[in-house]
């Protein structure tokens, strides 16, 4: 009975022998067929690459053994190590170096920016049609202009923004002069087409009231007032200054916390601070009459297709809508120089000081407010927004 089942076991250890060794054979099979499979992939990027880096375009003699050989091409940039120019292989770091010579960047930025050139405007579809050539002749893949239609906020020519400050009557005290015009500085800036200052997708309007100075008009700033000063700015206008966060927030916590109008100012202590480079046009620190455009819309791309690409045939949102679900402030807002803040600011009541890191580089010591100190107290701050809108 053992001599059985040993003869049984033999039997079966031969045929999973057999079995194994089969496997085995195709196993090596099959890896063979892949690395021939692998060894003709090579050889055949390989030949492209050696096409598309070295230009091997033509035909040396002529016959079915004819070796291909370069030919003399005009300038043609191959992504690769070299690069076929005037018919001679060179280094395409040479070539990139050749391209970023100090001269033509400044060629290029004198481009860019000779001409005032905001969205939608013809000196800005000039500019794009410009970048576009230059990404063609550096042989991009696919260079293309695509139209969009959006909505757009342009300053009031024959109705600028203001920001006064007025008797109780009504007139006028003061009115700055850079809340509806900035100067040019250079000969070069004295030219059409300069944008007057304003805050694109500010709400339209006016408003009067107290001047309440809320620092950055950050989260925090309106919760000190609040909670460490009792100072409500519910009613007022209010004047802060730019940095630390976008402006467009800054007129959403504005409007959140009761201001009836926003104005932002460029403080030299964030733009031209004391021992730092001198203004423009002679250093690169804002001069005491420049200030900063911008939006102050907080939701991204066109407000009236959120989701959707802004081309013909799209539905739109109105603008109503986009407004009250928060896109853009329903208050006043523009900017202000810091040659015009010191009109309103050195006139501030003194009853609540500003904390020292409410304090600007202006020449005075900051107060917060309300309103205006003696000889002014009876003055109200008023701002004036007259912007249009426009979908191009």
């Amino acid at each position: 009975m053992a001599d059985g089942h040993e003869e049984t076991n033999k039997l079966l250890f031969r045929t999973d022998a057999k079995a194994s060794g089969k496997k085995r054979y195709i196993s090596l099979a099959a890896c063979f067929v892949v690395l021939l499979v692998l060894a003709i992939l090579f050889i055949g990027v390989g030949i492209g690459i050696g096409y598309a880096v070295f230009g091997i375009t033509e035909s040396s003699g002529s016959g079915p053994n004819a070796c291909p050989s370069a030919g003399p091409v005009q300038t043609e940039l191959a992504w690769g190590a070299l690069l076929r120019y005037d018919g001679k292989m060179v280094s395409v770091l040479d070539k990139i170096d050749d391209l970023l010579k100090t001269e033509r960047i400044n060629q290029t930025l004198k481009t860019l920016t000779k001409k005032p050139h905001i969205a939608g405007m013809d000196t800005n579809i000039e500019l794009a049609a410009f970048v576009a050539d230059e990404w063609k002749s550096l042989k991009f893949d696919k260079v293309e202009m695509v139209n969009f239609s959006v909505l757009l906020q342009y300053p009031n020519d024959t109705n600028p923004n203001k920001f006064q400050i007025q008797f109780e009557n009504g007139s006028v005290y003061y009115d700055s002069p850079t809340a509806s015009l900035e100067p040019p500085l250079t000969e070069d800036e004295n030219q059409t087409g300069v944008p007057r200052p304003f805050n694109a997708y500010s709400g339209k309007g006016s408003a009067t009231g107290k001047l309440v100075y809320v620092n950055y008009g950050r989260r925090e700033d309106f919760e000190y007032l609040s909670i460490n000063k009792s100072i409500s700015v519910n009613g007022s206008v209010c004047i802060a200054r730019y940095g630390k966060i976008y402006r467009g927030s800054k007129a959403q916590l504005a409007e959140q916390n009761g201001c009836i109008g926003l104005v932002i100012y460029s403080d030299p202590a964030d733009y031209a601070p004391k021992g730092g480079l001198p203004p423009y046009p002679k250093g690169w620190s804002l001069p005491d009459t420049g200030l900063q455009r911008g939006s102050v819309m907080v939701w991204s791309g066109d407000s009236l297709t959120q989701l959707r690409p802004s081309i013909d045939g799209v539905y739109r949102d109105s603008y109503e809508y986009a407004q009250r679900n928060g896109a853009y402030p329903s208050i006043p807002v523009t900017p202000l120089s810091y040659k015009d803040a010191y009109e309103f600011l050195s006139k501030m009541d003194q009853s609540n000081e500003a904390p020292s890191d409410w304090q600007g580089q202006l020449n005075f010591t900051y107060y917060i407010g309300p309103g205006f100190k003696d000889p002014y107290s009876s003055y109200n701050a008023y701002i004036e927004v007259n912007n249009y809108l426009e979908t191009r």
